[in-house]
């Protein structure tokens, strides 16, 4: 493959972090520059991120990065942030390393920016991660992170613009557009990651039924299969908004290539590993139960997914993915998953506090904390139960503790003192 080979200017204003920048966004902006070489999975990347006042504290957020990359420099008002190796791990960034600022920033109430430079190949992640690099596909996001990534801060919007051999397409959220010599992916809506995918072979279908718009990104799905893919994006999106109230009405689906890595989701996309258009009809029920899984997850996303707060996360999204299940495809369906996660998760440990680490956190998230929410709602009854989720749900602050305060305000002392037994014993 032939070498990119490119020198990049950037302006004096693209490097600068003095505090009299202008910016009248109200969440953090990314403008990037990106060189790609999937052959040798080497990346070159100069930037910046626009943090607006109240964002990060004086002494600085913490930030996250790929450590197999050459930071060139990393800075903010005129300190340097450098690699802190006896941080704390994050699990879901494997190959992460903890960027620190070398003294307290000078933030006041101004907007601020931290600007960066840096080059390498991006390191090798287990394969059950949903991010990689290769001559055949590319997916970068936060699970390396190729961008520097704070968990400090939730949403943001981004301008990335990409260069790479000219036999790619590069595609991802937001709207992307193609100058005849870069690739540019620009995301308004605020959101929680970055990626970055890039394919030779990709091919792309829109579909807008009623107000709801899907755009999937794929490279093997036959005609005869994409009019059911749109429609069942559609009904999964319908019915989780008739659960909790309209989301964004627009998705990007992106159908990786990985074989390994399963699904995920961010604001205004999912990414599904996994996909055999060959088996789609004859394995409906299980498509349906993982995309709505993923789907859910547009309005359940807001615990710490680094700890056992992500019970939340997850299991209200696969709660939602179930009752799915139940509606499409009837009582017998339900029970007979409801059976199966019991079974898988008979001999675990108690929901509470568990180690997200541990080798039993997927069973957990995945089997018993959607159990112990359909145990809750068949206490109080399906319908106080959605209003009780909507309620939650409405509010910024998702943690057990936040779940179980609203849980007593909507059904009183002697339910929630149930549930805490329940999730500290069952």
């Amino acid at each position: 493959m032939e070498k990119l080979m490119v020198l990049f200017l950037f302006s004096a204003a693209l490097l600068s972090c003095k505090s009299n920048i202008q910016n009248d966004r109200k969440n953090p902006h990314y403008e990037i520059f990106l060189i790609v070489d999937p052959v040798e999975k080497h990346i070159e990347v100069k930037g910046k991120l626009i943090i607006p006042p109240g964002t990060i504290s004086s002494d600085g957020t913490t930030f996250y990065l790929d450590s197999s990359l050459f930071i060139e420099t990393i800075s903010c008002q005129d300190v340097q942030f450098k690699k802190d190796t006896s941080a704390i791990k994050m699990g879901y960034m494997p190959s992460a390393v903890n960027l620190a600022p070398v003294k307290p920033i000078r933030i006041e109430n101004n907007t601020i920016a931290l600007s960066f430079s840096y080059k390498g190949k991006l390191s090798e992640l287990p394969k059950y991660f949903g991010n990689i690099i290769s001559e055949d596909w590319t997916e970068l996001g936060l699970y390396y992170p190729w961008f520097p990534y704070s968990s400090d801060i939730s949403l943001y919007t981004y301008k990335v613009t990409v260069q790479i051999d000219k036999r790619y397409n590069v595609f991802g959220m937001g709207k992307t557009t193609f100058n005849g010599t870069n690739y540019i992916i620009e995301n308004q809506h605020p959101t929680n990651d970055i990626v970055v995918c890039a394919s030779k072979d990709v091919l792309l279908s829109h579909s807008t039924q009623g107000d709801f718009t899907s755009s999937i990104y794929h490279h093997n799905v036959p005609d005869s299969v994409l009019p059911k893919l749109h429609h069942d994006f559609n009904l999964i999106y319908a019915k989780l908004s008739n659960l909790y109230g309209e989301a964004k009405n627009e998705i990007t689906v992106i159908i990786s290539k990985r074989e390994t890595g399963g699904g995920y989701a961010r604001i205004g996309g999912i990414f599904l590993g996994g996909f055999h258009p060959g088996d789609y009809f004859d394995k409906e029920e299980r498509y349906y139960r993982y995309f709505a899984h993923e789907i859910a997850h547009l309005w359940w996303f807001k615990a710490d997914v680094n700890s056992w707060e992500d019970w939340l996360n997850e299991g209200i999204a696969e709660y939602s993915a179930l009752a799915i299940i139940r509606d499409l495809f009837g009582e017998e369906s339900f029970h007979t998953r409801l059976s199966k996660k019991k079974e898988s998760c008979k001999n675990s440990d108690p929901l509470w506090e568990f180690d997200r680490m541990s080798k039993n956190a997927y069973s957990l998230l995945y089997n018993k904390a959607p159990l112990l929410l359909f145990s809750l709602e068949e206490k109080i009854g399906k319908s106080r139960f959605n209003e009780f989720l909507n309620r939650f749900l409405s509010d910024d602050i998702h943690s057990t503790k936040n779940f179980l305060n609203i849980l007593e305000e909507h059904e009183g002392q002697e339910i929630t003192d149930w549930f805490i037994n329940e999730l500290k014993t069952k």
